[in-house]
């Protein structure tokens, strides 16, 4: 995180969702205190495939969205959430599909988050639209 950046906002959503979860990792690097969390992508991904559900804090430019993270953890049947400054527009509009579940701060019971998860697996993990010629 940076000084004065947005996403030192996220910090309490961050902090909420970390003591409420059964067990937690967070991974982050922190430019004002010097933390330094990071792991490479294989033990990240292996994180993800173990996990429930994973947090996905606005993008360093505010006008983008990671859609890389959420792709991946629908892959890994983990549930993203979605912090509520992160701009989701254009892949709602790109994909049609409307995002708010996903933006929470509480975790849900595991059966809405088996619900939620079928849901949008299907709606980004299944080709459901051809693009023609």
């Amino acid at each position: 995180l940076f000084k004065n950046h947005p996403r030192l906002e996220s910090l309490p959503l961050v902090e909420q969702l970390h003591k409420k979860a059964a067990s937690s990792s967070i991974f982050c690097r922190n430019d004002i205190t010097g933390e330094n969390t990071l792991v490479s992508k294989k033990i990240y991904m292996d994180h993800i495939a173990r996990s429930r559900f994973t947090l996905i804090l606005p993008a360093y430019d505010p006008s983008c969205f990671s859609v890389y993270r959420l792709i991946e953890s629908l892959e890994h049947n983990c549930l993203p959430i979605i912090h509520n400054h992160c701009n989701v527009e254009e892949l709602e509009k790109s994909f049609g599909v409307n995002l708010s579940d996903l933006i929470m701060e509480d975790l849900p019971t595991e059966a809405r988050r088996l619900e939620l998860l079928n849901y949008y697996r299907s709606e980004f993990l299944i080709p459901n639209r051809m693009f023609l010629n």
